[in-house]
């Protein structure tokens, strides 16, 4: 038998993503738990092969099983990773040599030499590869998070970087909070 194309294939398929520096660790590691998750539920049979899956219908029964286990919002994120690694996998299995991984395009961006951090409304110092907006702008280039632009009055577009897509009801308060003490009062 043939196991190419076997589940315990793609999860070593995503630590080979990681071992390569094909994909952030954090990207495959997420996609590495819901994979994990959902293939839990196949049978031997459906398990040995994965070009046979129907990520649907398999989805719908991880539902039916464990679906009271996670709220509506994580079950959409783990079907989009699960589907994305799959696909990655098999993209992989069918041509390795001019495989990229998806949600793991870079996008053209101002370098991090030409960005300034504003602190107390004046623009202060160069933004530097030491600080986390580099980290920030590479985890908003995955499936797994938001970049959320508020526009807040004519002309000016505050965006959101690096919000997960699973975010809760106390975390999205906690963030409302922080943003609410920097909010200055006019007279």
């Amino acid at each position: 038998m043939d196991d190419g194309y076997s589940a315990q294939k793609l999860i070593e398929f995503l630590d080979f993503l990681i071992s390569k520096g094909l994909m952030n660790k954090e990207t495959a590691n997420s996609r590495k738990v819901s994979s994990t998750k959902i293939l839990e539920i196949l049978d031997e049979s459906e398990k040995s092969d994965l070009r046979t899956l129907d990520v649907d219908k398999v989805f719908n029964r991880f539902i039916n099983i464990k679906g009271k286990d996670y709220n509506p919002l994580s079950l959409k994120v783990y079907k989009a990773r699960f589907s994305s690694a799959l696909n990655d996998f098999l993209s992989w299995k069918t041509n390795p040599v001019s495989f990229k991984p998806s949600g793991s395009t870079r996008t053209s961006r101002t370098k991090p030499s030409e960005v300034k951090e504003r602190t107390n409304g004046n623009i202060s110092r160069p933004v530097g590869s030491q600080s986390n907006e580099s980290k920030l702008a590479d985890a908003v280039n995955t499936p797994d998070h938001l970049s959320l632009p508020i526009p807040l009055r004519k002309g000016v577009i505050v965006k959101v970087l690096g919000l997960p897509n699973d975010l809760t009801p106390d975390e999205a308060k906690k963030i409302a909070a922080i943003v609410s003490a920097y909010a200055v009062v006019l007279e």
